[in-house]
């Protein structure tokens, strides 16, 4: 965020819940946990970028 003051450019930050997503964990365990969050990741960055 400082770097972003200092050089003038937008920041931003998205916030959201994961329904099941601790069930995705102690189902699956926990490296398919984080690819369930990497797609979420990549869905909320691809629906940011729709213009």
């Amino acid at each position: 965020m400082k770097l972003c003051g200092k050089t003038d450019q937008p920041v931003s930050f998205v916030t959201f819940d994961l329904d099941y997503f601790k069930k995705i964990n102690d189902v699956h365990g926990h490296l398919i946990g984080d690819e369930a969050l990497k797609m979420a990741v990549n869905a909320a960055k691809s629906a940011c970028l729709k213009k």
